[in-house]
């Protein structure tokens, strides 16, 4: 029997805990990836703090299961994107693109913080540019007639995996399906581009902060910065950019008396989990 330790890192917990507190009437599901029959669970406190939420659901996916009668069931029964070095991320943007193709609702990766709920968000079927004609798929948004846009995504897809660059199966493949699918307009970071169903939303509505000012999250030079920013952009969602915090050597670790943006958004949005941190946030 496999034993998996649902959450230990108190970042990814503060994500979901936005998600559950600003969305009190939504089911959010925290979705693990396993091959295995037969799995128990390990429950760590911040586990225990998040199962606190009468709407937080824990669910096990076989991406082998899952994926059968789809247009990627080769690419993952042939343990193609297993034998990449970015397999973490390949399999997570192939799993998010199947998910919302089957399952349609609100798409959030674990560095994002919910400022509002979803329900008040009048678009139903969105993303945001991340960057002049590069469309961020941390926060994805889709209802039935949305669907379309994703039946391009997941056969591109499967015609075109390289599993030797990072982002290219993620952001950029979104981009050019969603591209293709708007009849190349163009993705622009500071307006609203609806086609077929689906809006490019600008920036600042998820992207507030770009991941080139990522510390502006962590520093205490940066906390009254960004806070006016993500105030004054009107922002729905907030990327953190965790995966920015493993390149170079500057420490980024916080307490909950750290002076710092993402600490002050965190007794907002996530209370329960940054009363929980003993040592570093």
């Amino acid at each position: 029997m496999e034993q998996v330790r649902i959450i230990d890192k108190p970042r990814q917990a503060c994500s979901v805990e936005s998600a559950a507190l600003t969305n009190p009437n939504a089911k959010v599901y925290f979705i693990l990836l396993t091959n295995s029959t037969s799995v128990s669970l390990k429950f760590s406190e911040l586990t225990k703090v998040l199962l606190s939420y009468k709407n937080i659901n824990f669910r096990f996916l076989n991406p082998y299961e899952f994926s059968k009668g789809s247009a990627i069931e080769h690419l993952i029964e042939s343990n193609i994107i297993l034998g990449s070095k970015y397999h973490i991320e390949h399999m997570s943007d192939a799993m998010r693109t199947l998910i919302l193709s089957k399952y349609p609702g609100l798409y959030l990766d674990l560095d994002v913080l919910s400022l509002i709920s979803s329900s008040t968000i009048e678009i139903s079927n969105f993303a945001c540019a991340q960057e002049k004609n590069l469309l961020g798929n941390a926060v994805i948004h889709i209802d039935r007639k949305g669907l379309k846009v994703f039946d391009v995504n997941l056969k591109k897809f499967n015609a075109s995996y390289n599993p030797n660059v990072w982002a290219v199966n993620g952001p950029m493949m979104f981009s050019d399906s969603v591209r293709s699918f708007c009849q190349n307009k163009d993705i622009e970071v500071d307006k609203y581009t609806k086609c077929n169903d689906f809006t490019i939303m600008p920036t600042r509505k998820c992207y507030p902060i770009g991941y080139p000012e990522f510390s502006m999250f962590y520093t205490e030079d940066g906390i009254t910065k960004a806070l006016k920013r993500v105030q004054q952009s009107e922002s729905y969602f907030i990327h953190i950019w965790n995966k920015m915090q493993e390149f170079g050597n500057k420490n980024y670790k916080m307490t909950f008396n750290s002076s710092a943006a993402y600490v002050e958004l965190g007794k907002a949005l996530c209370p329960r989990v940054l009363k929980t941190v003993e040592n570093y946030f």
